[in-house]
């Protein structure tokens, strides 16, 4: 349950003594404006940040029965395969690259404005299946990525796949 009156309480505007004499609609008209100015601040500052910096990619891969590795326009991301493994990708230019460890920033910030080359080698180890998929957060509703490439399941026991992907 939402406790309004510790909400209340809590905001500089409202004295405490004075909170028991609104009425119950007045006191969720009051809470509901305060979260509303917040959320629509947070909500401008969001989309003014996403304007101006570039999408990543996040990369995920399923890959319980195969070893892997996956290369990135040339650069081994250093996954291994066999488990489940999430990586978040960055363009080369990338503020936050200048920010991250060197070999940290080596593996992650490998992307480029334009194509992106991706190669996977496997070679399947057991019968669980093989999932790698290159997503970027839609532009309309960051919640909901937009896949860029995906590879499932190849049918060879071993070998390399290709694709590539624009941002």
């Amino acid at each position: 349950m939402f406790d309004t009156d510790a909400v209340l309480k809590r905001l500089s505007f409202i004295r405490p003594s004075a909170t028991p004499r609104l009425s119950l609609a007045s006191r969720c008209a009051i809470v509901a404006a305060t979260l509303g100015l917040a959320f629509s601040s947070v909500l401008a500052n969001g989309e003014a940040a996403a304007a101006s910096s570039p999408p990543n990619v996040s990369m995920d891969s399923m890959s319980y029965g195969y070893a892997l590795h996956v290369k990135v326009n040339g650069t081994d991301l250093g996954l291994v395969g066999q488990k489940s493994e999430s990586v978040r990708l960055f363009r080369i230019n990338d503020p936050i690259c200048a920010q991250m460890p060197k070999t940290a920033a080596q593996s992650h910030c490998v992307l480029r404005s334009g194509k992106n080359q991706v190669q996977v080698s496997y070679e399947r180890k057991s019968d669980a299946g093989m999932s790698i998929e290159f997503m970027v957060p839609d532009a309309k509703d960051p919640v909901k990525p937009v896949s860029l490439l995906k590879f499932d399941e190849p049918k060879p026991a071993k070998g390399t796949l290709s694709g590539e992907f624009k941002l």
